[in-house]
């Protein structure tokens, strides 16, 4: 609660959308009219075991009464935190981003006790009080007891305006203005696989910049750490986790924690890899196993437990790292047909999760500078530079690809305007390949 322009959906934004419905009702012309409508929507949500957040400007006293006795009739506590920004820094907000001082000080709407803070006479379980000040990022607060071991729903602004379309999650039926003044990707929570290096890491620091929060996951935690730091050097939330993809248990835990830790996660990058690269009359069972439990396993197991959270919140994208050498490549059985499978997994999720609001498709590289080709060039005793200079003069755009230009299409296929699109390969290759 508190005024306009307080920085009220800015930290719900940052610390309670990836784990609540968010619920807003600010601007409505008809304000008993708005207040109904919201008290029903959050009822709905309640008895659907969502956690809920209402983020509007400080309601009535009537209004918070019947907010609490929802509450209350779900068995659920309810807790209210007020930003006690000084006026004069709402108004100067509200005036830099609308060009308006809008701010409910006076007259009729200063008697629905706009500057009263909440109490916990009035019922709340809880009450915590925010410190605006001047403009800069609000602290963070612990939310977690306000889930109550529930389900819960992730939520994301809409862009302001009142014909702006509403991003998934969200229940807001009719808020003309974000607290926030962006219309950026809402704070959700991303899980790129085997992102310590290479297209992992470029994929991670680009999604950081889109605004996700993002879990560095890698067998070697300790090496995941540099990509965090990087995201975090930038401004951005970042959690380095180890864990074996291939590993039911570790994958599991690795879940749970990054939900616990960041949030719940909504979009899932499957990218850990490794070669084994041999003749099929040289390759070895162990490297054949190797190379399949990493990448068709462990895309499998991510999934398997990341979806639950997508499920829930409605909303999810799925991005698969395939490469070219599906299509067959000399002395890569065990790569191509990993590669291949993971096609198929990724137009089979597609048709099994579509109906959730869930997204998935899948990415199949060409020739890529990463220390994985560097490996192929080393093991074929060629130097680097010679072998990037032979895979150009293959390509029709004249040039090998970058970590980044991967990263670009994830970007694509993560973001709120992607949904429509799912099932899909793309060969990223600098011409065309299948």
């Amino acid at each position: 609660m508190g005024l306009q322009g307080s920085g009220k959906s800015t930290w719900v934004r940052r610390h309670l959308a990836a784990t609540h419905a968010v619920v807003s009702k600010d601007h409505w012309p008809n304000a008993r009219r708005r207040e109904a409508r919201q008290q029903r929507v959050v009822a709905e949500l309640l008895a659907e075991g969502r956690s809920v957040v209402v983020d509007n400007t400080n309601p009535s006293p009537d209004d918070r009464a019947a907010l609490v006795a929802l509450a209350r009739q779900a068995g659920v506590p309810v807790r209210a935190v007020w930003f006690a920004t000084p006026p004069e820094v709402c108004l100067a907000r509200n005036a830099g981003r609308t060009g308006r001082a809008r701010v409910p000080l006076v007259g009729v709407l200063a008697t629905r006790a706009r500057l009263v803070p909440p109490s916990t006479a009035e019922g709340f379980a809880h009450v915590e009080v925010v410190d605006g000040g001047p403009p800069g990022p609000p602290p963070d607060l612990v939310t977690g007891a306000s889930t109550g071991g529930r389900n819960v729903s992730g939520a994301a602004r809409r862009a302001p305006g009142p014909s702006a379309p509403v991003a998934a999650g969200i229940r807001d039926e009719g808020n003309d203005m974000s607290e926030a003044g962006t219309t950026g990707a809402p704070s959700r929570v991303a899980i790129v696989t085997g992102a310590a290096r290479g297209i992992g890491a470029a994929t991670a620091l680009r999604l950081a910049q889109d605004g996700f929060a993002v879990a560095v996951l890698d067998l070697d935690e300790g090496q995941a750490k540099s990509t965090v730091e990087q995201i975090e050097a930038a401004g951005g939330r970042a959690l380095a986790v180890g864990a074996d993809v291939s590993d039911s248990e570790q994958v599991e835990a690795a879940v749970a924690r990054i939900a616990s830790e960041l949030g719940a996660p909504t979009v899932l990058v499957n990218n850990a890899g490794v070669l084994r690269d041999n003749m099929l009359f040289k390759m070895s069972e162990s490297d054949w196993d190797i190379v399949m439990n990493v990448h068709l396993r462990g895309a499998f197991l991510m999934t398997r437990a990341a979806q639950k959270h997508m499920i829930d919140q409605k909303w999810g994208r799925i991005v698969n790292l395939s490469s070219t050498s599906a299509l067959g490549n000399r002395g890569q059985a065990n790569y191509s047909t990993a590669k291949a499978g993971l096609q198929g997994f990724t137009k089979t999720l597609a048709i099994e999760l579509g109906k959730f609001g869930v997204t998935a498709n899948a990415i199949a590289p060409g020739f890529i500078e990463t220390e994985m080709t560097k490996a192929t060039a080393d093991r074929m005793g060629i130097p680097f530079d010679d072998f990037i200079k032979g895979a150009a003069s293959q390509i029709p755009v004249a040039r090998t690809g970058k970590p980044e230009d991967i990263a670009h299409l994830v970007s694509f296929f993560v973001s709120e305007g992607a949904g429509f699109v799912s099932g899909q390969v793309v060969y990223a290759a600098g011409g065309p390949k299948a």
